[in-house]
């Protein structure tokens, strides 16, 4: 089977009720070969044994899907060439011991087939039939089995007894590694059964779009007429727990999308490296360029890692300009590669912009922002530059007026009109957040983590959360009133008391008004609501009025 690469995300309406007709098996719509009505039908497949017979033979993901029924009902199908054969027939339902070995029978010297009968052995308890398979002690049939918490620990435990232990069924691509890997340990790489169980929704409104899934061992998305987006689920507070304490060697059942993204924001190279997915998850990407900016030591790691992302070798440069080191600069650098934010969170010696503006022009406005933020004012008037959107706006937030007054001068000289000057004519994602508008930022964005610490109007967030999700990470914020997503995550996930959490059906509780109010609270019960100790200064009649203190 040849690798999977990531689809692209779902859009749009489903007015005609086509698709979620398909997905409960009414109606085959009249378009199944499109990508929404495709997924839907094989989701109705999968669980409406009998329907979609005819399809048989128009897709290769109709067969396979039509295959994994029949399988789950008891039935072994004809299976000619290699794409008929599915990946997972253990959801959402499981055959019967008997229907397995049926299956090894009829099709032997299939090892890819032998390890998916032990996958499905390890999720329903057929521990017999499992050590007769006498597989290599595979993980991802190990975190199967680990999950199956009524019969799967024996399974689970043969596997994790062994000296050595093997990564062999790979659930991104759905196929065998190749060639099969040593030395493995459980690394949350695993679609198991409690992940399927969690559906993505197919729906009416036009503002949905479903993100296509890490995970996809179905081929159906796991749409459903009801369903929840990756980013708006609660976080497993396991996985909470472990942000803030040493990673165990063989990591829990958790969902470890939380962990990559707060291992790249922090420039974990150690985390990263072993936590991180084949493609990026969304939000990856800013964080990592967080991670970058912040740490020279994850941007040298990346320096030496192969990538086709030029937002990441921007930031890398960015770093190396902030470290003062100018050594990577070549006549073969791209203009493309060059950074556009190179003054934070530290600014570079002047010597270094001095030295980078002799050597690409190109960069000449870049540099003068630099200038303007450390100050270097001598070597600003030397650029000459002519002036932009960015440069105006970031003279006007200088508390040294020399730079404004000298860019209207130069503006008058050039017959320019700060009014005039368009955001969308120039490209410079650095400051897309200040216009939501843009239409050429739509998705998540590189520079928005980053930007979001720049200006602190829309970093600080006190707002205490029941449940910790990870919805917005990596896009741009909503004006500039929206705070951070990844302070909120640091404020919930390292409150020193993690008991204080607001009580159901109360879904947030803001520290801001907590502060404010709490010498005013007068019921115990109360307090202890908004997350309040009892207070010790509060005189037994209580007090008569907010601000006016205590009665003598």
């Amino acid at each position: 089977m040849t690798p999977i690469h990531p689809s692209r995300p779902l859009y749009g309406l489903d007015t005609s009720r086509g698709n979620l007709a398909a997905i409960q098996g009414k109606r085959v719509p009249d378009e199944p070969t499109s990508q929404p009505a495709r997924l839907c039908v094989v989701r109705g497949i999968r669980t409406h044994d009998g329907f979609a017979q005819e399809l048989h033979g128009r897709l290769p993901e109709f067969t396979r899907a039509l295959n994994a029924r029949a399988i789950m009902s008891n039935r072994v199908p004809n299976m000619e060439s290699p794409d008929d054969f599915p990946y997972c027939f253990w959801h959402p339902d499981i055959p019967t011991e008997q229907t397995l070995r049926d299956l090894l029978e009829r099709y032997p010297g299939n090892d890819l087939l032998r390890f998916q009968v032990g996958r499905a052995c390890a999720a329903v308890g057929y521990t017999s039939l499992y050590l007769e398979l006498e597989l290599l002690p595979d993980v991802a049939i190990a975190e199967e089995a680990r999950d199956n918490r009524t019969s799967g620990q024996a399974i689970y435990e043969s596997i994790i007894d062994s000296p050595i232990r093997w990564k062999c069924m790979d659930d991104y691509n759905r196929c065998l590694h190749a060639p099969l890997r040593a030395g493995a340990h459980l690394n949350g790489d695993t679609c198991v059964r409690s992940m399927l169980d969690k559906t993505l929704p197919v729906g009416d409104s036009i503002f949905l779009v479903v993100p296509c899934p890490m995970f996809d061992i179905t081929e159906d998305w796991c749409l459903d007429a009801e369903g929840t987006l990756p980013g708006a689920r609660p976080v497993d507070p396991e996985t909470v727990r472990l942000l803030c304490e040493p990673l165990p060697a063989d990591l829990p059942t958790v969902d470890k999308d939380l962990l990559i993204l707060m291992a790249a924001w922090s420039g974990n190279i150690d985390r990263y490296a072993r936590l991180r997915r084949p493609t990026m998850i969304r939000g990856e990407l800013p964080c990592i360029v967080r991670g970058i900016y912040h740490h020279p030591f994850f941007a040298k790691w990346w320096l030496k890692q192969e990538t086709s992302l030029q937002s990441i070798r921007q930031a890398i440069y960015a770093r190396l300009i902030l470290n003062n080191d100018l050594s990577w600069l070549n006549d073969k650098t791209p203009d493309t590669d060059l950074p556009v934010l190179i003054w934070f969170p530290k600014v570079a010696h002047k010597a270094t912009y001095t030295e980078l503006a002799r050597l690409r022009p190109s960069m000449t406005p870049q540099i003068a922002r630099a200038c303007i933020n450390a100050n270097y004012q001598e070597l600003y008037d030397s650029l000459d530059v002519t002036p932009d959107i960015f440069i105006w706006r970031a003279a006007e937030e200088s508390t040294n007026g020399h730079y404004l007054q000298q860019i209207e001068q130069k503006a008058m000289e050039l017959g320019l009109d700060q009014a005039e000057l368009s955001v969308t004519d120039v490209s410079d994602p650095e400051f897309a957040y200040m216009w939501p508008q843009r239409p050429d930022v739509t998705d998540t964005w590189p520079m928005a983590v980053l930007t979001q610490e720049i200006y602190s109007a829309v970093s600080q967030d006190l707002t205490v959360v029941r449940e910790i999700t990870i919805d917005q990470i990596g896009f741009e914020p909503e004006g500039d009133t929206m705070p951070s997503v990844v302070e909120r995550i640091l404020l919930n996930v390292c409150l020193a008391d993690p008991s204080i959490r607001p009580s159901a059906p109360f879904e947030m509780l803001h520290l801001g008004e907590v502060y404010l109010d709490a010498p005013y609270v007068q019921s115990e019960e109360d307090r202890k609501m908004v997350g309040l100790r009892p207070n010790p200064r509060r005189p037994r009649a209580g007090y008569r009025g907010r601000g006016r203190g205590r009665r003598g």
